[in-house]
């Protein structure tokens, strides 16, 4: 991780202290989204149709899947 972090200047490691539990169908993926809520992302980028409730939880962070990210931002 440290020389991703060197190199691209992008990477934010982020090391949740809270567990905000909102992906109830798939537990083993909220430390996904707690990471992704905490470090203040946009999105989280996927394909697992079990991160649906993150839009609705009233964070910031957003799932959205890789063709929908590209469309939106290349």
């Amino acid at each position: 991780m440290d020389l991703a972090d060197l190199t691209s200047g992008n990477l934010i490691r982020s090391t949740p202290s809270f567990h905000f539990q909102i992906i109830t169908a798939d537990a083993d993926d909220n430390i996904f989204a707690d990471c992704a809520v905490t470090a203040g992302a946009d999105y989280l980028i996927t394909e697992d149709s079990h991160f649906a409730p993150l839009r609705t939880a009233g964070y910031k962070t957003q799932p959205i899947t890789p063709n929908e990210f590209i469309a939106r931002h290349l």
